[in-house]
């Protein structure tokens, strides 16, 4: 399998500290700067300095070591739900925050982020910058900053489908309900919630899940512009982006998954609302 290099960090002080053995440290080279691991890593330069007690940025050397907050390096014989398990996160928020496949084989050194609860939450691989998903952006010497998203729209009556168009059964890698569409058509939230992850998600273009209130998690991929960010609460209604075009699919298509307790939930029983 061909692997990727994960390099988006989304900041979990707490673990970092718990767990500072599993971190993942760069040894700072030649040209190397704070901004060029911000860069990098995606996470914010003030983040960095905090992290690891720097006074001041501009008098690194070469050879200091930075730990990056919010990463986990795979150990020998590990795999994602014990990975998972063992930090106390959603394995599926860790598949979908590192792009991985449920069959995809990790290797001793592979350095994965971390999904948290912070709320200076970062892109993962491959997002576009500056679209409307909270993605923070630096310039050099200055704190990220953090866009204010478009207030998401909303409907007065909450969908039965993310999508009216025709409904087929998905039994891939990451099961669920395809729903045929036309690039740039609208979907929607079908419960209330907290989105918890926005950003591309293996071979099905960009992913939102958004945790419900009820306890369970509704994921919905395939989007082509994204209409909210990690962090944002939203009604059963709520437009969360557009339909786009992704790799696994033949067509513009929106998938629809849902989760309870790490077990996959057929979406045609799942509750609404």
């Amino acid at each position: 399998m061909a692997r990727k290099c994960i390099l988006t960090v989304i900041p979990l002080l707490f673990l970092a500290a718990t767990l500072p053995a599993d971190e993942q440290v760069h040894t700072l080279r030649q040209g190397e700067t704070l901004y060029t691991l911000s860069r990098r890593y995606n996470v914010s330069v003030d983040e960095l300095t905090r992290h690891n007690d720097i006074t001041d940025p501009t008098r690194l050397r070469v050879g200091t070591q930075i730990r990056i907050p919010g990463t986990y390096v795979v150990q020998r014989g590990e795999y994602v739900f014990a990975i998972a398990r063992k930090l106390g996160v959603d394995w599926l928020e860790l598949l979908a925050v590192n792009g991985l496949a449920r069959d995809d084989v990790l290797r001793p050194g592979d350095v994965l982020i971390i999904p948290g609860a912070s709320a200076s939450a970062a892109r993962a691989p491959g997002a576009a910058t500056g679209e409307a998903t909270g993605e923070a952006t630096a310039e050099p010497g200055r704190p990220a900053v953090i866009p204010v998203p478009p207030s998401p729209v909303q409907v007065e009556r909450v969908p039965d489908w993310p999508h009216p168009g025709a409904r087929t059964a998905w039994d891939g890698k990451f099961p669920g309900v395809v729903m045929s569409g036309t690039v740039g058509d609208e979907f929607r939230s079908v419960t209330r919630g907290v989105v918890e992850y926005v950003g591309p998600f293996s071979s099905f273009g960009k992913l939102i899940l958004v945790r419900g209130e009820n306890g369970y998690l509704y994921g919905y991929a395939g989007a082509d512009r994204v209409l909210v960010a990690r962090g944002d609460r939203v009604e059963g209604g709520t437009t969360l982006g557009t339909v786009g075009f992704s790799p696994a699919f033949e067509s513009a298509m929106v998938l629809f998954t849902v989760w309870r307790n790490n077990r996959y939930v057929d979406p045609e029983t799942a509750p609404r609302g």
